[in-house]
């Protein structure tokens, strides 16, 4: 039988099934909630441990019983297209294109096809002006070198993901960036990975994806693109910048 704290906190239910469905936005869901029933009332329920990750976002997501965790994909093991290839043999490899939308895992990737909504620019780590002399002189022609290693932009690229919240970094050598993103309510993780390119001087491919298919309602890549916008304006200090659509 549910007490009285389990009978509120699903009564709380329907705000809290909207935020996850991108309804409402936590913020004015937690405004909501908080005339209904005592914000204490719900932490204290069995119930209350999902609600309450809506109401504090602060809360761990460890605090969640094992088959919640499990039910959201908290301990989903790394999908087998996190990874990428073709690096052998001293050619520059690839990242792989997104998953099928059917999957409803979403997703973005510099390596997608330009008209399609999953598709981000890559990163550079050239100045502008540098761009074409660099790429003239990785062809045989006149020109000044790459004027930062591979190596150092790696590094550059490493240190701003770790001060991304909620990030780690499992791998950082071979010109390849492994990170995997926590969320700190449900667990949840997404694989970003950076693959800086032997073909094209100074460009920085990216992708991101979450490991598990979305809840129910619309799926969305706004927090694979801000993530993205957030890692390159940290970079931003150190001359890296988007390439853009129309310079591709």
């Amino acid at each position: 039988l549910f007490n009285y704290t389990d009978a509120m906190a699903m009564c709380l239910l329907p705000a809290t099934l909207a935020v996850l469905t991108g309804v409402l936005t936590p913020t004015r869901a937690r405004a909501s909630l908080a005339v209904v029933v005592p914000r204490s009332a719900v932490l204290r329920s069995t119930a209350g441990l999902v609600l309450g990750a809506v109401l504090d976002p602060s809360r761990a997501a460890a605090e969640l019983p094992a088959f919640m965790q499990d039910q959201l994909g908290a301990t989903a093991d790394r999908p087998f297209d996190v990874g990428g290839g073709g690096r052998r043999n001293g050619r520059s490899g690839y990242l792989n294109q997104c998953p099928s939308r059917r999957t409803r895992r979403t997703c973005v990737s510099s390596f997608d096809d330009p008209y399609d909504s999953s598709y981000v620019p890559p990163l550079t780590f050239l100045p502008a002006e540098d761009s074409a002399a660099s790429i003239k002189a990785s062809k045989g022609g006149d020109g000044p070198p790459v004027a930062k290693s591979n190596d150092l932009a790696l590094e550059e690229l490493a240190a701003a993901v770790r001060s991304c919240s909620g990030a780690t970094v499992v791998e950082a050598k071979d010109r390849y960036l492994l990170a995997e993103f926590k969320d700190p309510t449900f667990g949840t993780i997404d694989d970003v990975e950076f693959l800086v390119s032997l073909d094209t001087p100074g460009i920085v491919n990216y992708r991101s994806a979450a490991r598990t298919p979305a809840l129910p309602g619309p799926a969305d890549d706004k927090r694979h693109r801000a993530r993205l916008k957030e890692i390159r304006l940290a970079l931003q200090p150190k001359g890296w910048r988007s390439v853009g659509r129309l310079n591709l």
